[in-house]
């Protein structure tokens, strides 16, 4: 059974073998914290029209440190070779992209290389990416088709949030 990152990564957080609960106090502060954390996703939607560049940002929300762990993409009857390139850009981290790629790209990739990709022959594992991001921070999603290609998909930023309004 294929696992996803973020799950992995709870995982080693959460089981670990040889915690005891010897009080309620204790039982409630356990659940007090499990409350604070939680799942997130971020869909961002794309359709390209006669094979140009779009940009789209996501921010995060308010109050939630926002953990970037996976991304996917998905691309509507598109065969794999002809799938428009995708960069994903932290305009205000070090580093810009998780990518390493030239400056003519604009540090974009294929994005049936890179994502996890369900499609009509294949299922590529999501990206495992570990990127601790803050609240209200802006992730930039660039698609960019060949000239005159149609295309509609969709980008999948998951990830986990925590909450940062209890000390």
């Amino acid at each position: 059974m294929l696992k996803q990152f973020n799950e992995k990564f709870v995982d080693s957080l959460v089981k670990k073998r040889g915690a005891l609960v010897l009080s309620p106090e204790y039982q409630d502060e356990i659940i007090r914290r499990a409350k604070r954390v939680r799942a997130c996703d971020y869909v961002v939607k794309f359709e390209i029209k006669n094979g140009a560049s779009f940009t789209k940002s996501v921010t995060t929300r308010a109050n939630w440190s926002f953990i970037l762990t996976n991304a996917a993409v998905y691309w509507e009857n598109t065969p794999v070779g002809d799938m428009p390139k995708i960069a994903v850009n932290f305009p205000y981290f070090v580093p810009k992209s998780p990518f390493n790629t030239p400056v003519e790209d604009w540090g974009a990739v294929p994005s049936n290389l890179v994502f996890g990709r369900e499609g009509l022959t294949r299922f590529e594992e999501y990206k495992n990416l570990y990127y601790a991001l803050d609240q209200r921070f802006v992730i930039e999603i660039d698609a960019k088709a060949k000239p005159g290609q149609y295309a509609r998909g969709y980008v999948l930023l998951s990830g986990l949030e925590i909450d940062l309004t209890e000390v």
